[in-house]
């Protein structure tokens, strides 16, 4: 893309062979659905080639690029957000739905590049809570494993006995022992 982008910089607008390679490199995109490098070979219609939208929809729709006019106006305004949120995208902090739900909001860039990263900051924080709740699981897990080996080493009238904080207690102590066993062996 960026070669393309430096071609046409060269060579006049009217250059119908560096068009079709912008068109080539939308389909692309739109085949591995990158948002972005879709809306960057979009914005290269409108401002290499002096394209308006619809003229960008009919010229994809001829190169058998079926983008709705609607999509189109989308994607440019995508590729008119900050660089800041792009670089947000490229990093998969967020992606390029959500910054389009945020852009419908809010009118200046300062206002969305402050919201996006507060919604990249909740993000982060539900991905966290996903993994404090899977470990909690697994050791809900291995809690209930340790159970019944107890039950049939001991028996269950014995470990019916045992408050359950005991066995959680008593399996996290068993399985920071082999942690630190494993990490001695390795030592």
């Amino acid at each position: 893309l960026k070669t393309i982008i430096m071609s046409t910089q060269t060579k006049p607008a009217t250059d119908s062979i560096t068009m079709k390679f912008v068109i080539e490199e939308i389909k692309r995109c739109a085949r591995q659905n990158d948002m972005l490098k879709t809306s960057r070979s979009v914005a290269l219609l409108r401002d290499r080639f002096a394209l308006t939208a619809k003229e960008s929809q009919f010229k994809l729709a001829k190169a058998n690029c079926h983008i709705s006019l609607p999509h189109i106006y989308n994607l440019l305004k995508l590729n008119d957000a900050p660089k800041k949120v792009h670089k947000h995208i490229d990093e998969g902090k967020i992606n390029s739905t959500q910054v389009l739900s945020l852009m419908h909001k809010h009118q200046e860039p300062e206002e969305l590049i402050e919201d996006v990263e507060v919604n990249i900051l909740m993000l982060e924080q539900a991905q966290e809570n996903v993994k404090v709740k899977l470990q909690q699981e697994e050791t809900d897990k291995a809690v209930e494993e340790v159970v019944k080996v107890f039950n049939k080493v001991i028996g269950p009238d014995i470990t019916k006995k045992i408050p359950k904080n005991s066995f959680k207690e008593f399996t996290k102590n068993i399985m920071k022992i082999k942690l630190l066993n494993l990490t001695h062996d390795f030592a």
